[in-house]
């Protein structure tokens, strides 16, 4: 089906599905969980990820790119697909990415890319629907959580080194996952002590479950212990750096630095109470949705610079793809970044649009100001002035009728009362309950 498609599109383009002369190796990199103001790149007073500093400074920084949701399993659809959860209709463990969707790795692999895919979370089970497009898959989800990131990069250089062997020449397509920020907040030592002694509790080998039972607003959490889980969730973005510089060295080792396309990113961000909440769920909040975007491809995309935004998640798919001339398969709904990338300053910006539960929002540059509408399928809504107010600020929606008539209308035409259901009828064994249920999921799967 792909193959059929990418030929009729390919003429139809005029030639836009042609090979560019240099087919680069391409590698999207996903870091669970991981919200960008926790980044020295995006201003943080602490530096957690020296490795990810330096990326930023040899490509592309987008400082407010959106996740189409606060949790891993639509995110992460929507990054393969170019598509929202409301239509690819992957949301949980009940719900499996269909095969009929035209996912990024499919494209690549008929397009004459290798692919594979290094992941580190139950979420991404063979039965998930995650797997397709991908030669190679590997799941490190059984592992102790402080072994999976090193894992993931062991396997990943293995896999690259495997492409590189292999006679046909092809360029690869890797997709790499690490677990790293989630909870629970368990680092090794040093890591663990770098920026908080401890305190008698939460251990961090008790902090998931102490999140869980303070996770809602009106559960209040002692100034003391939030800060000792946001240092300790620090620490877990540090410990996962240096995997991620044994990556980095790696490819520059085999001398795949400016042949390969590098593109950073997470499927959501971290509560600490900004709104209420502890750690993440189907809540369309800002520190929930803002996660890091980096491109890096030296000599064909600037280095250090960095795009406003808004952009999402779900652009990144249809970027690549232009950006390897190759066609962007019908019912995407995000666009390509490209002209962007190269500093060119776009006429029009498109709404941001995210989906979650019976959640939805869209947030958009309105001429007085930049606007998020958030709703619910049964009616209710709340207006957030994002301008100087960086979670979003009170419910404004009787001051700016104008705003909320106009996002009210936008969110119309873009599909946001869409399907937003979580019911799916995936069987979900007692074994993989429990470990759902280990990670705070257990609402997921009742």
């Amino acid at each position: 089906m792909v193959a059929v498609f990418l030929a009729l599109l390919s003429v139809a383009t005029g030639g836009c599905g042609e090979a560019p002369a240099r087919r680069p190796n391409v590698l999207i990199i996903s870091l669970d969980t991981l919200r960008a103001d926790d980044l020295a790149a995006y201003g943080y007073h602490r530096e957690t990820a020296p490795s990810l500093t330096a990326l930023a400074q040899q490509g592309v920084l987008y400082e407010q790119a959106y996740a189409p949701c606060s949790s891993t399993t639509p995110s992460h659809a929507t990054l393969f697909t170019g598509r929202m959860p409301g239509q690819h209709g992957a949301f949980n463990f009940r719900t499996v990415l269909p095969e009929s969707e035209v996912t990024l790795s499919d494209v690549l692999g008929e397009a004459g890319w290798s692919t594979f895919a290094v992941a580190s979370s139950v979420r991404f089970h063979l039965g998930s629907g995650f797997p397709q497009g991908f030669d190679e898959y590997v799941l490190h989800d059984r592992l102790d959580k402080n072994e999976r990131s090193e894992a993931v990069t062991s396997s990943a250089l293995d896999l690259v080194d495997r492409a590189l062997a292999a006679e046909d020449g092809q360029p690869f397509f890797g997709f790499l996952h690490y677990f790293g920020p989630h909870e629970p907040y368990a680092p090794p030592e040093p890591f663990r002590s770098t920026w908080h002694p401890g305190l008698p509790s939460p251990t961090p080998e008790a902090s998931s479950r102490y999140i869980q039972r303070h996770s809602q607003p009106g559960q209040d959490v002692p100034p003391d212990v939030l800060e000792y889980l946001r240092a300790l969730y620090d620490a877990e973005i540090l410990y996962l750096d240096t995997q991620l510089q044994r990556l980095f060295d790696g490819l520059s080792e085999r001398g795949l630095d400016r042949d390969t396309l590098v593109v950073v990113t997470s499927d959501h961000g971290e509560g600490f109470k900004e709104n209420g909440r502890l750690s993440h769920s189907f809540v369309l909040n800002e520190e929930l949705l803002m996660v890091p975007l980096i491109f890096r491809w030296p000599g064909v995309l600037p280095a250090d610079e960095r795009r406003p935004g808004p952009v999402g998640l779900i652009d990144v798919a249809p970027t690549i793809l232009e950006l390897l001339r190759l066609p962007i398969p019908d019912g995407v709904y995000g666009v390509s970044l490209v002209d962007e990338l190269h500093g060119e300053i776009p006429r029009r910006r498109p709404p941001v649009l995210a989906q979650g539960g019976d959640l939805w929002a869209v947030t958009a540059d309105l001429p007085s100001g930049r606007f998020k509408l958030m709703g619910r399928l049964n009616g209710e809504r709340t207006l957030h002035r994002l301008d100087g107010s960086e979670w979003g600020g009170p419910d404004v929606i009787d001051s700016y009728p104008r705003e909320h008539e106009l996002l009210e209308a936008l969110a119309a035409s873009i599909g946001a009362f869409g399907q937003t259901s979580e019911d799916g009828d995936v069987e979900i064994s007692p074994e993989m309950r429990q470990r759902i249920a280990e990670l705070g999921y257990l609402h997921e799967v009742r």
